[in-house]
């Protein structure tokens, strides 16, 4: 899969790109900072990289 070509919206200096497999594992690992240590998800137990693989 290739990523799309980054843009910026709002003249921030912000740049925001499509995901790409390669960033699946720190995504993964930063979702479960939140599901382990705050009440914002509905998810109660940490998922691994692969249960979030599409």
């Amino acid at each position: 899969m290739r990523a799309q070509a980054s843009w910026d919206a709002t003249g921030s200096g912000v740049r925001v790109r499509s995901g790409v497999e390669g960033d699946l594992e720190e995504l993964t690992r930063i979702y479960n900072h939140y599901v382990v240590r705050t009440p914002i998800t509905f998810d109660t137990e940490p998922f691994t990289t692969e249960r979030r693989r599409p």
